[in-house]
């Protein structure tokens, strides 16, 4: 179902956005005033690989996916992006055409800002160009992350690091108790409820999706996890930690 077009409080937006945290009333209304506002709907292209970029977007709410394919024609997703992500600042900066394309995972409503909007404001508020290179900053930090990822760890230690990075703790399974030699202790567990589909996931990882379920079913064998769909209950998250 398409999104239903619903009126939203630009200006407040921004400002709950750490981009433009701390902007006064006058420089939001100004960005505020140059935001285009994009309904769309699940498996738009927001824009496609060598497309001029010519501003920046913000997800007020739903996914979208950040990929490019592969030569032999796969995709390979870079980023997953969530509600109030900003993205594609530094192709704007560059003058550079888009390297990746950007797909919407479900319903979602954007904000696009133009180049001009944002490059007026950098002249006249130089603690936004401060969080410009704050963002960016962070954007490469995550991506050498990445990087050592796939050279330094396996496909299991990537799985095992994604499920505890997404996990939420969840009471202790009733009567599952581990011997630390010390009396028994509640065995902490996590819940992971995945919020795309698993060949998503898997691309984001580095893996093809069938090394993904083979490594998830491994991680149940070894008595660490239940998996039923998208719930996954991380049973053991002490020894999965070791793992990572």
């Amino acid at each position: 179902m398409p999104c239903a077009p619903q009126w939203i409080d630009t200006k407040a937006l921004l400002a709950r956005v750490p981009l433009f945290d701390g902007m006064s009333p006058s420089e939001l209304a100004r960005v505020a005033g140059g935001a285009r506002e994009m309904h769309t709907t699940r498996g738009e292209v927001l824009f496609r690989k060598d497309d001029p970029c010519n501003g920046i977007y913000l997800l007020v709410y739903g996914r979208v996916k950040l990929a490019f394919v592969t030569p032999q024609g796969g995709e390979k997703i870079l980023e997953i992006l969530d509600q109030g992500a900003t993205f594609c600042e530094s192709t704007m900066f560059l003058g550079e055409k888009y390297q990746v394309y950007a797909q919407t995972l479900t319903d979602c409503l954007l904000l696009f800002i133009a180049k001009p909007v944002l490059m007026a404001e950098l002249a006249e508020a130089p603690a936004l160009a401060h969080r410009v290179i704050d963002t960016l900053s962070r954007r490469l930090h995550d991506l050498s992350s990445d990087i050592e990822s796939y050279s330094l760890h396996s496909g299991r230690q990537r799985v095992v690091r994604f499920l505890l990075r997404e996990g939420r703790a969840t009471p202790p399974e009733s009567g599952d108790r581990r011997c630390d030699g010390e009396g028994g202790g509640a065995q902490l567990s996590m819940s992971v409820s995945l919020l795309v589909n698993k060949s998503h996931i898997a691309s984001r990882l580095n893996l093809t999706q069938e090394h993904f379920s083979r490594i998830l079913h491994e991680l149940v064998g070894d008595g660490l996890l239940l998996v039923d769909g998208r719930e996954i209950l991380l049973r053991d998250v002490d020894r999965l930690r070791q793992e990572a």
